[in-house]
């Protein structure tokens, strides 16, 4: 992935996460020609409910005080 990709630079290069670097990488590769098989009707599936888990817990972790403390800090670390 380029560094144009991660959007505007704000003064500070922040790190990229390899796993969402791998899956964006995965993702454009399809709209760029190259032929991936698509996934099957379970894996589709899984996948959505693997997306749906995960926010229902982002979600349910916001009831908890020490989860909203990290939300915030994070909010104010970035620019």
């Amino acid at each position: 992935m380029t560094d144009d990709a991660r959007g505007p630079q704000s003064g500070t290069d922040l790190p990229v996460d390899a796993v969402l670097s791998a899956i964006s990488e995965y993702v454009l590769a399809g709209t760029s020609g190259e032929e991936h098989a698509l996934p099957d009707a379970d894996t589709l599936n899984t996948a959505r409910l693997a997306l749906l888990d995960a926010l229902g817990c982002g979600m349910l972790a916001l009831r908890f005080p020490e989860c909203r403390k990290l939300q915030k800090a994070r909010k104010a670390a970035v620019p």
